[in-house]
C-alpha cells in the first residue's frame, strides 16, 4: 500500500501549488497558488505540522444550502 504523499508543482500560470494524494493515488486535497517554491513548501510544513491538531466541524453555510435546495 502506498503512503499519502504531498506533490508541489508550478502551474500554468507561473504559480507554485501543492496537492495531497491517498493511498489509492487519488487526489484529496490541494492549496492556493503561491509566489514561490519555498512559500508553497513552508505551506506544506503548516499542514503536516497542524492539520492532526484541527477540529472538525460541518460547514454552517453548506448546511444551510443544502436545507434551501432541499437536498439530502
Amino acid at each position: 500500500m502506498r503512503k499519502p504523499k504531498f506533490e508541489y508543482y508550478k502551474d500554468k500560470k507561473g504559480e507554485w501549488r501543492w496537492r495531497l494524494k491517498g493511498t489509492n493515488g487519488e487526489i484529496v486535497c490541494w492549496s492556493e497558488g503561491y509566489s514561490s517554491k519555498e512559500a508553497v513548501l513552508r505551506s506544506i510544513k503548516w499542514v503536516k505540522q497542524n492539520a492532526p491538531n484541527a477540529e472538525v466541524e460541518e460547514a454552517k453555510i453548506y448546511s444551510l444550502l443544502l436545507q434551501v435546495l432541499k437536498v439530502e
